[in-house]
This record gives structure tokens, sequence and C-alpha cells, in this order.
């Protein structure tokens, strides 16, 4: 379909810049027709299976020691409290076991808050 569009433009005596400036735009549309389709195929033809549980009644055990560490963007010390909070209700959340949580930060001090 887009071949066929810059023949007719190329037929019809469009010169080439005005062909360039056709495949420019043309080519954000196409490549988005053809990750729409290719992800429609690969969800047709594919079939999502269960995935394996841990049946953990008594928490998890040492030998399956986890750490779940949780990514954040902290700006400010508001952020700050508010994200240690939702991480304590985390924790409390799961008593038994060897489960523990982390934060992933970088960018925010405390220092650089008061710095001006």
């Amino acid at each position: 379909m887009f071949t066929l569009a810059l023949l007719a433009g190329g037929a019809s005596g469009v010169g080439p810049v005005g062909l360039l400036v056709l495949a420019l735009l043309a080519v954000v549309p196409a490549s988005d027709l053809a990750i729409a389709l290719l992800n429609r195929s690969v969800t047709a033809l594919g079939h999502a299976g269960n995935s394996a549980r841990l049946e953990l009644r008594d928490g998890v055990p040492p030998h399956l020691r986890t750490m779940v560490v949780v990514p954040m963007l902290l700006t400010d010390r508001a952020e700050v409290e508010e994200q240690l909070e939702r991480l304590e209700v985390h924790y409390l959340a799961n008593p038994n076991g060897d489960l523990r949580f982390a934060i992933a930060s970088t960018g925010w001090t405390p220092r650089a808050e008061h710095a001006g």
C-alpha cells in the first residue's frame, strides 16, 4: 500500500522532494499498522497458560527468602513519607515468612531540599 502510493505519486509527476515528504509522512502510520497487525496475530496464535504457583500457607520459608524492591522517584519529604507508609502496609500484610521490602531510588537527598 505504501509502495503503491509512492509509485502513483512518481507516475503523476511528483518530484523527488515531494516523494520524500510523502514517504516520511507515511512511515509512522505504516509502522503503527504493522505493529498492530503483528500484536493481533501473536495474540490470536498464542495462548496464555496458567503460571506455576507456590502454595506458601505458612509464609515464605528461609530457603526461598525473597526481597521485593520497589523503584520510586522520591521528589520531596512528603513523597518519601507516603512511599514509606505504603511499604510498611505491604510489610505488615505479610507477617509470616522470610519476605523483605526495599526502595530503589536516586536523585533526592534531604540536604538537596534545603540547599539554596
